[in-house]
């Protein structure tokens, strides 16, 4: 047998993320929808380690009579994106560059967060590269105390509902698909 030790991909600045107010396909999202005026490319408003889509599959336990063991199985799975942190400026106007993230993602915004690793995160999106789609509502915006840190900014921490609905690996169909 071969033993095979992958090279691995680098995770800095190679992943992209954005929100799109709709999508006709999750498992398909088009170049267009992508791409088009009203997807915001969130990415670099968001704090490192503080984007972190999770999910968490419940277990039970599959006991029978006739054995003196038991077994595991599994349940319902339930994806969530807590405490997401992006940055603000408390002073922008709004529709600003500064501030995209901030106004987009207002309490009660249902939308799809896309979420694409590997490519940098500058490269255009391309037919056939696979995503992770979020279906999901915006949760109140909470300003995130002041830190004596240097260098720290604004930040706002939000929540957003996750429908079950979670399309991972969905491959980007080409424009007008």
């Amino acid at each position: 047998m071969t033993v095979v030790f992958p090279d691995g991909v680098f995770t800095a600045g190679r992943e992209r993320v954005t929100f799109v107010p709709a999508l006709t396909d999750m498992n398909n999202p088009t170049l267009t929808e992508l791409s088009g005026a009203s997807a915001i490319d969130i990415g670099c408003y968001l704090i490192k380690g503080q984007w972190n889509p999770t999910a968490d599959q419940a277990t039970g336990t599959d006991e029978r009579v006739c054995s003196a063991q038991a077994g595991t199985v599994l349940g319902q799975t339930t994806y969530s994106i807590e405490n997401m942190q992006y940055v603000y400026d408390p002073q922008g106007a709004e529709a600003a560059a500064n501030n995209l993230a901030y106004d987009t993602l207002k309490e009660g915004t249902k939308g799809y967060i896309i979420d694409r690793r590997g490519p940098l995160s500058d490269a255009a999106y391309a037919a056939a590269q696979k995503v992770d789609v979020y279906q999901v509502e915006c949760g109140v915006q909470v300003r995130v105390p002041i830190s004596t840190d240097a260098g720290d900014k604004f930040k706002i921490q939000q929540t957003l509902a996750v429908s079950p609905n979670v399309a991972q690996d969905a491959v980007i169909a080409a424009a007008g698909v």
